[in-house]
């Protein structure tokens, strides 16, 4: 989770469902509220699907991290997101809470 370039805090979270997940991530909404929360559609498309059934698709934004980049030299979406963000956190740097 981050502000601007300032990282506020990491998640992580084990052994849950996808009803499991779906509930964590409305908790996060709530508490947090966000601008955009990310989803990695390919590895268990239902979260995201379920998070925009209940209305949160104005925040909730679906990424197929297995897709292909937008750049050949990207090996995948995912890829590209590692290090278009590092580039990003050296271009100016970023502070932990």
């Amino acid at each position: 989770m981050r502000k601007g370039r300032i990282v506020l805090g990491f998640f992580t979270f084990q052994g849950l469902d996808t009803d499991g997940v779906v509930r964590k991530v409305i908790e996060f909404i709530q508490n947090y509220k966000p601008v955009k929360v990310f989803i990695d559609k390919g590895y268990n498309p239902g979260v995201c699907d379920r998070l925009i059934s209940l209305k949160w698709g104005e925040v909730v934004i679906g990424v197929h991290f297995q897709a292909s980049s937008d750049e050949e030299k990207y090996f995948n979406k995912r890829a590209e997101m590692y290090y278009r963000g590092v580039e990003w956190m050296e271009n100016q740097p970023c502070y932990g809470y």
